[in-house]
């Protein structure tokens, strides 16, 4: 098999190297701004969509034709169909909730120029923004009713479609840093807390409970199902290396649940832990009691919370001489859409081993659950 990978480190852990060299970031809760608005919260997921999206465009704008359309064994197949397929996802999903300008606008497959595409799909964020500006909480109770290509008929809340599209762009952004990896470019941090720390003196709503509640237990199905996939393949296969997040299936299952646990120190505990060492010897069992353990203590700690709390600051060191300090609710923010982006690319390594792929989206999720109850 060859030696392992060298380990990929977070981008917390990296922060030195890939945010401006601060030894001490803090970025504030904005006073005055009100904290109980669930539309709020989705205006700030599609603002840091938004941002991870331009940060991608800039990465890709020196890569010719040949380069954008590279094939990998990732996703959508290239640079240039990941962008097509998520300004095309942003494109179909406003349409189906009746954003103003969206059903005139080309799909994502009928653009293959990269300006025209970036044009399109800025107007079309410009749209939304506007749109959900004059949206309010009730709203987002109604029922969208929509027939996917194959024929199929749903209906969701309006709240679960604008969760679904926010957390299938973090997915694809995922495999898109992926492949600008391979093509040389170096990767940059696209994560939530990375987008606050870019922009800190812009006005920014803190989420409501409610939102982060309903991540973190997506999340916790999500890591079922992947820990459930896991053990379908060979075990030597879990620490076979990729050049790709961590470095393998078994570092990645770690770290998103290291992550958690983590914060969670921050939270409740006095002292500013390190951001723990990867342990080798985990099994998935282990892992899974991990997994489990953790997810209740911080259920337990967010019962005590309000959305008031989800203002009050936290501070964290991930390594010595680097301080960061966040709001509460930036954080779970952060950690919500962490595991989506980690999940991502432990699926990619899951179906190169040959094991059964998941299907991990959120809009899945809602699925499973109002089945099963």
């Amino acid at each position: 098999m060859g030696h392992p990978a060298e380990p990929r480190r977070d981008a917390m852990e990296l922060s030195g190297s890939l945010l401006p060299r601060y030894d001490s970031i803090s970025i504030q809760a904005t006073e005055g701004m009100p904290i109980n608005h669930l539309t709020q919260t989705f205006a700030e997921c599609f603002a840091h969509n938004d941002w991870a999206r331009d940060r991608l465009l800039q990465l890709s704008a020196a890569l010719d034709d040949a380069a954008l359309d590279r094939r990998f064994d990732i996703g959508p197949g290239s640079l240039r169909a990941v962008f097509q397929h998520l300004y095309g996802a942003e494109r179909t999903w406003s349409e189906r909730w009746g954003v103003s300008g969206a059903a005139g606008l080309r799909k994502g497959t009928d653009i293959t120029n990269r300006v025209e595409l970036a044009e399109s799909w800025r107007t079309l964020a410009a749209a939304r923004s506007g749109w959900l500006a004059q949206l309010s909480d009730a709203e987002l109770d109604r029922d969208i009713r929509y027939t996917i290509p194959a024929g199929r008929s749903y209906t969701h809340r309006l709240a679960h479609l604008m969760t679904h599209l926010c957390n299938h762009g973090v997915h694809h952004r995922a495999q898109a840093l992926n492949m600008l990896r391979q093509l040389g470019i170096r990767p940059v941090w696209l994560d939530y807390l990375g987008f606050r720390v870019d922009q800190p003196e812009r006005t920014a709503a803190v989420p409501v409970m409610a939102f982060a509640r309903r991540m973190f237990a997506f999340g916790d199905w999500a890591n079922g199902e992947l820990l459930d996939a896991a053990a379908g393949i060979e075990p030597a296969l879990l620490d076979r290396p990729f050049d790709i997040g961590m470095g393998s299936i078994r570092r990645n299952l770690s770290h998103v649940r290291d992550a958690e646990a983590w914060w969670l120190e921050n939270w409740t505990g006095d002292s500013l832990p390190p951001f723990p060492a990867f342990d080798e010897s985990a099994s998935l069992d282990e892992l899974r009691q991990r997994y489990r353990d953790t997810a209740a203590a911080r259920d337990a700690y967010l019962d005590r919370q309000t959305d008031t709390d989800l203002g009050r600051m936290v501070r964290a060191s991930p390594r010595p001489g680097i301080l960061r300090e966040f709001p509460l609710g930036s954080v779970l923010l952060q950690l919500g859409f962490h595991g989506t982006h980690h999940r991502a690319q432990t699926l990619n390594m899951l179906r190169r081993c040959g094991g059964v792929t998941p299907e991990l989206d959120y809009i899945d999720y809602v699925e499973f659950h109002e089945t099963t109850g």
